[in-house]
């Protein structure tokens, strides 16, 4: 199998599963991994004071529950829990992305809805009339 892989700019991949790794791709990939890690204990120990950042940095909490012994956390519900609870307060909008269609698309949809009524009116004649009775 022959694999094409198109990047604008030397570290936008580093590792991957379709070509060859370097000991330099490894070395960046294992940066951005330490940054990224770096950056979720920073932003959790800004925000969550009481929270022992040593104990919870260590990547073994991934449960829900388990966040909510560890204070990361301070309920747990659906997304939908979530909404219903705050909609007495808040201004909640629905959002809804719609494909525009192509006027070919919307001529095909018609001519495709326009023979349909046509083979469903002459299907009910066809069976008011008996034919197939």
């Amino acid at each position: 199998m022959d694999v094409e892989l198109h990047t604008a700019g030397e570290y936008k991949r580093t590792l991957t599963m379709f070509g060859e790794n370097t000991d330099q791709d490894r070395e960046k990939f294992v940066e951005d991994l330490e940054d990224t890690h770096q950056l979720f204990k920073d932003f959790v120990k800004q925000h969550r004071e009481t929270v022992n950042i040593d104990n919870i940095s260590t990547g073994e909490i991934w449960l829900g529950i388990r966040a909510k012994e560890m204070s990361l956390v301070d309920e747990l519900m659906t997304s939908d829990e979530y909404l219903m609870n705050v909609s007495e307060d808040a201004d909640i909008y629905e959002v809804k992305y719609s494909h525009r269609k192509s006027l070919p698309e919307k001529m095909g949809l018609a001519a495709e809805n326009s023979t349909d009524r046509l083979l469903m009116r002459w299907w009910n004649r066809l069976r008011s009339t008996n034919y197939y009775s």
